[in-house]
């Protein structure tokens, strides 16, 4: 097991195989090639996805699924051909989580993060032509979750 120290969770263990690349890096932070999710069931369905560079880079998500259970999305021939070939049941997609000093959590739907499961290849897709919101406000039930 390796360790990498995260500014918000403190020494995480985790294995080689569970680091996740991402090529491009994300946008605005496209040094940060390698991430791993952490699950605690503390805070569950929240996953984090902490930098293996980057102490204090620690992004909060959920599967889009917990914001909307209905969420759809069709990847471009460009985006499909980075992530490799994949069913469906390959793809975990995330949606980041933005937590305002003032105002209610929103989740980014508009732009989620697509992980390839067997490849442990991801990438953040903007998905241009889709109904969603960059800031979709968290509702109710979705509250306790941040809470």
């Amino acid at each position: 097991m390796q360790r990498c120290f995260s500014r918000r969770l403190g020494w995480v263990e985790f294995s080689a195989e569970s680091v996740v690349e991402f090529p491009e890096g994300l946008p605005a932070f496209e040094d940060e090639t390698q991430f791993i999710l952490i699950e605690r069931p503390e805070t569950s369905p929240i996953l984090f996805l902490q930098s293996l560079k980057t102490a204090g880079l620690c992004f909060l998500s959920v599967p889009v699924e917990v914001v909307d259970s209905r969420y759809e999305f069709t990847l471009d021939s460009e985006q499909e051909n980075r992530l490799g070939t994949a069913s469906r049941q390959d793809l975990l997609c995330l949606a980041l989580l933005t937590v305002p000093d003032s105002g209610p959590p929103t989740a980014n739907l508009k732009a989620p993060i697509v992980i390839h499961r067997h490849l442990r290849k991801g990438y953040q897709v903007i998905l241009n032509e889709s109904p969603y919101s960059f800031t979709h406000p968290l509702g109710p039930a979705s509250e306790e979750v941040c809470s």
